[in-house]
């Protein structure tokens, strides 16, 4: 018969049990994120939602999640960097480069259906007819780009003969345009018109003349052999780009529409160049490349 001792210590070890059961039930994967600018919300950009999206559609099968944003600056590479060794981050959502796969693992879905490879420059006010003047890449390459000093941009323009002046840091990039270092700022059609308003205060506008163009995938990374969390988001993006979930998403988010609304790409000189860092180029046959005119399809429709 036992005793009331023996009989305690089954009931703790069973209520030990019963917590640990319904903690591991309730437990949600927590993913740390490199927001993209400090001044805007975590919550407001594009990455955040799909990447959440992404995790919404695959809870089911993988778990329940969190995410948060990294408090603090920090760079691309120092996150790829943590992500290789399996510190504090697990993912992260930026363009390709050969260097890049060499670290870490792409999910090869492209996010930004290219439309980062299309350049137009962020310029000091007044000095728009300097670029309406350019008629050829040979009297573009005599003006100074400006890039941050990690990113893939800078190392295609280099490799095209560009003069690419380097920034260890993306806002001090507006400084040294307004202090003359550098003439223009490339940037992915979707991201000065805000930028150019944060930085109201340098007197900076959206050059209305060029384009300039070259594939730019841009993934989500992970881990090299992390395949659980390789698997979620490939079979989360694959879902959402079949149920058209990605292009409701990617087309009404408000960032996009002003882009597509404000480019005005069908009336810019363009400007191409080649990527030699591509290893493998999703572009091919126009697959998960923008389609003029096919936002029609999507904005403001019922999800």
């Amino acid at each position: 018969m036992l005793c009331c001792k023996s009989i305690l210590s089954i009931w703790l070890s069973l209520l030990v049990l019963y917590v640990i059961a319904s903690s591991d039930a309730s437990a949600k994967e927590v993913f740390l994120i490199r927001p993209h600018s400090a001044e805007q919300p975590l919550e407001e950009s594009f990455r955040y939602q799909l990447f959440d999206l992404v995790l919404s559609v695959t809870k089911k099968q993988f778990g329940d999640y969190s995410i948060k944003g990294y408090q603090g600056k920090i760079s691309q590479d120092r996150v790829m960097d943590l992500i290789s060794r399996g510190i504090k981050f697990r993912i992260i959502a930026t363009m390709t480069s050969e260097k890049r796969e060499n670290i870490l693992q792409p999910i090869r879905i492209p996010l930004l259906k290219g439309l980062i490879g299309h350049r137009i420059f962020i310029i000091k006010a007044g000095e728009q007819a300097i670029y309406s003047g350019i008629q050829s890449l040979a009297e573009l390459k005599k003006l100074r780009a400006i890039q941050g000093h990690d990113w893939p941009d800078t190392e295609i323009l280099i490799a095209n003969g560009f003069t690419v002046v380097k920034s260890p840091d993306y806002l001090g990039i507006f400084d040294m345009l307004q202090l003359n270092r550098a003439d223009y700022f490339p940037r992915g059609v979707g991201e000065p018109w805000t930028e150019v308003i944060q930085h109201a205060d340098k007197k900076l506008q959206i050059e209305q003349t060029i384009m300039l163009q070259y594939d730019a995938p841009y993934y989500f990374f992970v881990r090299k052999n992390d395949m659980s969390l390789y698997n979620r988001i490939k079979t989360g993006l694959q879902i959402i780009m079949a149920s058209g979930q990605f292009d409701r998403l990617f087309y009404n988010y408000p960032g996009h529409q002003s882009m597509i609304n404000k480019a005005n790409m069908a009336q810019r000189r363009l400007f191409r160049i080649k990527n030699p860092f591509l290893k493998v180029n999703p572009f091919k046959g126009g697959r998960y490349r923008y389609q003029p005119g096919e936002e029609k399809r999507f904005m403001h429709s019922a999800d």
